[in-house]
């Protein structure tokens, strides 16, 4: 099956997306929604980039992670891939238009999650490509910011998003205890348009 043709089977309607059908190619990459065949191979480097970045991650938010089969049946998961050999270099989900993907989402708001870099794709800017990506869509659909969440314990995320703009939104935040009963702290960021 095509990527548009499971693209549209998936969501149940048309791919028209003229802003956002290819961006252009940026660090060596080029983003683009991913393909049917892609999405054990995404959803393999994304547990992998949170299970060796943050040890200790519940099986059950693993599984959440690794799950892109899941997530692009009702959002869109963009890919990085390298433009010489075609590697999956990173990954970011963004909800449908008129959507969002979680709580941390307010009326007028666009979210983002998910965000993972493969270890061979490391230090060539990508994370910072997927998430401009993230940006500028949210801005082209007019939401008044960019949000999400991460964790206390995730600093390259968080550090990758105070060094964008990103701010704290502190009365989004929430401490939270694990089934092991570990406890730890959901951040909440927005980049403000």
């Amino acid at each position: 099956m095509s990527n548009t043709n499971f693209l549209t089977a998936v969501r149940g309607g048309s791919l028209e997306r003229p802003h956002t059908a290819n961006r252009p190619r940026e660090a060596g990459v080029t983003l683009r929604l991913i393909r049917a065949e892609e999405l054990s191979e995404v959803g393999a480097l994304a547990r992998r980039a949170y299970e060796d970045d943050y040890p200790g991650q519940p099986a059950e938010y693993l599984a959440e992670i690794e799950a892109v089969d899941v997530r692009a049946k009702t959002s869109q998961v963009w890919v990085a891939v390298d433009d010489v050999t075609g590697e999956l270099c990173g990954t970011v989900t963004l909800p449908e238009p008129g959507r969002v993907l979680s709580d941390v989402a307010r009326p007028g708001e666009c979210d983002v999650r998910l965000l993972a870099v493969a270890h061979s794709a490391r230090g060539r800017g990508i994370g910072g490509l997927l998430m401009r990506h993230a940006i500028d869509t949210a801005r082209e659909r007019g939401a008044s910011r960019l949000v999400l969440n991460t964790t206390d314990e995730m600093t390259g995320a968080y550090t990758l998003y105070e060094r964008m703009g990103f701010v704290r939104l502190n009365d989004r935040e929430q401490q939270l205890t694990r089934s092991n009963g570990s406890m730890f702290t959901l951040l909440a960021y927005s980049y403000e348009f």
